[in-house]
């Protein structure tokens, strides 16, 4: 929503880097198991994404952005629905 960008504005603007970057990067801190699916279109998009690579984000960091939107909470609407059935493939629900 609109409050949650309002109030983690402040943290990317103390980290020096966009809302995209700090949310790429808060996807890349959640654990080794977890990838970030980024689409670029343009050369800049690409370019801003890599320096997502580049922000690092403490525990405090982590915390402060948890208590905003809590990791159950974020969701995107640019995701499919998806299940895994038990051989562990990744299926569209219908």
């Amino acid at each position: 929503t609109q409050m949650t960008v309002k109030l983690i504005h402040p943290i990317a603007v103390e980290k020096g880097t966009t809302l995209a970057q700090l949310a790429i990067a808060w996807v890349l801190a959640q654990g080794e198991d977890i990838i970030a699916l980024v689409g670029s279109r343009t050369a800049s998009q690409i370019k801003d994404t890599i320096q997502a690579l580049n922000v690092k984000l403490t525990k405090e960091d982590l915390g402060r952005i948890d208590r905003i939107m809590p990791k159950e909470e974020a969701t995107s609407s640019y995701m499919l629905d998806v299940d895994i059935d038990s051989k562990g493939l990744f299926h569209a629900k219908q």
